[in-house]
């Protein structure tokens, strides 16, 4: 139970620092989506970095549901295991595009760091895509691999 309790304080530390830096990025000009400027980018992730720790805060479970989750795997596995997968990922990406590499890859690593359903996985997955898709291709005009699958 101990651990619960850290994780907790480090997710709800995270949660102030971003609320820091939301707070920090005013001092710059934020701009438009459009037209972004200096501040846009530190405001947007710490609001992304706020709901997300938040989120971790609320749903943090004890250590002995959180291994069982993840299949028994130790924290050593599913490190190698992650860093095996993301080499993978940067080998396909040119080949299929960041959409779909970036979406299959998301899936595996959520499900490896023990999210459990599929559902969630798979509706997190296209949703963070399609996000990070409009936001650099689109508003930025960022140039992302398209691979197989072309817009």
């Amino acid at each position: 139970m101990l651990g619960k309790q850290k994780e907790r304080i480090f997710f709800a530390v995270i949660a102030v620092i971003a609320l820091l830096f939301m707070i920090i990025s005013f001092s710059y000009e934020i701009g438009t989506i459009g037209s972004p400027q200096g501040g846009f980018f530190p405001f947007v992730a710490s609001i992304i970095i706020f709901i997300l720790s938040l989120y971790l805060f609320i749903s943090t479970k004890p250590a002995t549901e959180q291994t069982s989750q993840t299949g028994g795997m130790t924290g050593l596995k599913r490190i190698c295991l992650f860093i095996i997968v993301t080499l993978i990922y940067a080998v396909f990406l040119e080949r299929l595009g960041f959409l779909l590499s970036t979406f299959i890859y998301m899936i595996f690593l959520l499900k490896v760091m023990g999210q459990p359903g599929w559902r969630f996985a798979v509706l997190f997955s296209l949703i963070s895509v399609i996000f990070c898709w409009i936001c650099f291709q689109k508003w930025l005009g960022v140039p992302l691999p398209t691979g197989i699958v072309s817009f």
